[in-house]
């Protein structure tokens, strides 16, 4: 085997190149960290220098890859010596564990690259594939803040939007970002052109197999004494900017036999239960109005109230759901929950969620409705796999700034014509970065509309330029609104129509450093404003916590359909804190929310949940919160966590 050394050297490049970008993402979680000196870029000068060096090195040398492995393993070590000094943390000691595995790996590789003919391609396409991987990873991690599952890659084409994404984010070009991924796969080949065919040997290959694999199982025990004096309200926030990556839990809970017996759970969903098949049916009640659904995309409850004052009057004329929540912080599960009264988890990946056709649209067009779809072509987020409508009107509108007005005008012609209908009307202006036509500058300054959102320092000031620019979109919004209902005055088409108004879910504008929305469960992501008006339905303001899944069953009750099986619950039931919520910044993630604060689960496929932290509603460790944390004892904790999973339980099997 001549060609074992050549193999050998590219695998090393391989996985140091592994080495660089898993330790950027690793970095992106923690900022301190001498990779971000020079920004994007760092990691691949990084890896170019490094290459370049060990390239000189073996080719005036003449020296194997395995020399150089020895090599990492002892700096590895000094490290890990080091880090037994100072109190590192969590990130350090991931990042040390990380590179002991990958020093474990090389030598199983290298170990089995002199046994097995033809084994060098294969380790090549494994490492390439884990680069690619990890390169993907930290594309989307820079869209969404959150580390993609391997499951995630069924959905391929989700994942190649939040590359393409990703490019925008950075400022990059497209081909920038392909040329990225190329570099990184391909620039470990250079170990081919400065490596002699040649066999090696060493006495010691075993001896160095056997200590990477002990001190890597050194370092992961180390993790109690790493994060010795790292507070358990520190360690939760970087467990939760962690993912779904594995992570020990903190010493403090280790040794609590109590938190343990609950923190990890096993639940078994009831599928027929939170994607329920919906059995609607008219009663003698059912005076069959028109409906019309405004679906505002990413529209907060709170400027709602404060800066939409049209729609806020029009909550006074009917059900005003003035503690309203979406179930999820992204629109595909919102409007499944909306219109199917469901708890969709893991929407995206679960089949049986996905029927061809909608329950409740079936039950309005087998009673005589026309039913509609308004929505902008092209630039429109609308959900691909959302169903409704006998009719798409889907205008191209080529300014953004004008879509809620084009809508709205050919909504009033619509409502207008004669016959029954049901018409879904989706609003794009509230999606970032927020759109509005110039005239409707009221509050400044204001980002540029072109400014990249996911890159902005989350200053005082770049903050409000955000907040104001989404509060000159929902102005114009309900100016559009205003002037819907303005024309629509002495027409049949204001008494004989059940209007809804509400987001699909809410948004992050800069609170606790989030933007935009499926980033993360702060609360703002999830508050909207909702009301229902117009026909029949009498005035009342509901204080009590509500969510999409509800919303179903109320409009049912009140004009007089039947509807069973639904995940939500009609009025008449009421509903009380705590509420069950998805955020899909991260696949599994629940929320059980309080009114104060949250508890954080994962749930995977195979029913496993794992509580993760208790934290305020905006995402920090406050006073509503710190009596589970200065309890030393934690016996309080341990009753919440309880309580929770106990609910979890009881809302999904």
């Amino acid at each position: 085997m001549k060609q074992e050394n050549k193999f050998s050297v590219v695998v090393f490049f391989q996985l140091l190149a592994i080495a660089v970008l898993g330790l950027n993402l690793l970095g992106l979680v923690s900022p301190a960290n001498v990779l971000h000196l020079v920004n994007d870029n760092g990691p691949s000068i990084l890896l170019s220098l490094s290459l370049l060096i060990l390239s000189l090195i073996l080719y005036q040398s003449n020296l194997s890859a395995y020399f150089l492995g020895k090599i990492s393993l002892l700096v590895l070590l000094v490290a890990q010596l080091y880090q037994l000094s100072f109190d590192s943390g969590v990130i350090a000691w991931y990042m040390l564990l990380f590179l002991f595995l990958l020093c474990f790996v090389f030598f199983v590789q290298n170990f089995l690259l002199k046994r097995i003919l033809g084994i060098g391609w294969f380790f090549i396409l494994l490492n390439l594939l884990v680069l690619f991987y990890l390169f993907i990873d930290q594309r989307v991690y820079l869209v969404t803040k959150t580390h993609i599952s391997f499951k995630l890659l069924v959905e391929l084409s989700k994942v190649a939007a939040l590359v393409v994404d990703s490019s925008r984010h950075t400022g990059q070009q497209v081909a920038e970002v392909v040329l990225r991924a190329f570099y990184y796969c391909l620039l470990p080949f250079v170990g081919f052109f400065i490596t002699k065919t040649r066999s090696y040997s060493d006495r010691f290959e075993k001896i160095f197999l056997a200590a990477s694999a002990a001190v890597l199982l050194i370092q992961f025990q180390l993790f109690s004494f790493a994060c010795r004096n790292v507070p358990l309200a520190f360690y939760l926030p970087v467990r939760l900017e962690l993912g779904t990556l594995p992570i020990p839990f903190h010493p403090e809970l280790q040794k609590n036999s109590s938190i343990q017996k609950v923190i990890e759970q096993k639940v078994k969903i009831n599928d027929s239960r939170i994607y329920p098949d919906l059995e609607l049916a008219a009663t003698d009640h059912f005076s069959k109005p028109n409906f019309v659904i405004f679906l505002v995309e990413s529209l907060r409850r709170r400027e709602f109230n404060r800066y939409m004052p049209f729609s806020s009057e029009l909550a006074t004329k009917g059900i005003n759901l003035t503690d309203h929540y979406s179930v999820s912080n992204i629109s595909a599960s919102s409007f499944h929950s909306i219109f199917n009264s469901s708890f969709p988890i893991n929407h995206a990946f679960r089949s049986i969620g996905k029927k061809p056709e909608i329950n409740f649209h079936k039950f309005l067009v087998e009673n005589g409705y026309k039913t509609y779809l308004l929505k902008a072509a092209r630039y429109s987020t609308f959900p691909e796999d959302f169903k409704w409508g006998q009719k798409l009107i889907e205008p191209v509108i080529k300014d953004k700034s004008q879509d809620a007005g084009i809508l709205l005008e050919k909504t009033a012609d619509l409502l207008k014509k004669p016959g029954k209908k049901a018409v879904i009307v989706y609003f794009f202006n509230t999606h970032f970065n927020y759109y509005y036509p110039d005239d409707y500058e009221k509050y400044k300054p204001v980002l540029n509309e072109s400014a990249n959102l996911f890159l902005i320092n989350p200053t005082q000031e770049n903050v409000k330029k955000v907040q104001n620019r989404y509060k000159n979109a929902a102005g114009y919004i309900d100016a559009m609104l205003q002037r819907l209902f303005k024309s629509l005055r002495g027409t049949d088409a204001l008494s004989n129509t059940v209007f809804i108004l509400m987001g699909d879910h809410g948004e992050s504008l800069g609170e606790a450093g989030f933007f935009a929305h499926s980033t993360g469960p702060h609360v703002y992501q999830f508050a909207v404003p909702t009301l229902i008006f117009g026909a029949g339905i009498e005035p009342g303001v509901v204080k009590t916590p509500t969510v999409h899944s509800d919303l179903l069953p109320i409009i049912a009750k009140q004009t007089g359909i039947d509807i069973k099986n639904a995940w939500g619950a009609s009025l008449t039931k009421g509903r009380a804190y705590p509420i069950l919520q998805i955020d899909e910044s991260v696949t599994g993630r629940l929320i059980v929310r309080h009114e104060n604060f949250m508890s954080l689960f994962d749930l995977s496929d195979s029913g496993n949940l794992s509580w993760l932290a208790t934290v305020a509603n905006d995402f920090s460790i406050n006073k509503s919160v710190a009596h589970f944390y200065t309890d030393k004892s934690l016996n309080e904790l341990h009753r919440q966590i309880a309580r929770d999973v106990d609910f979890i339980k009881a809302s999904l099997q």
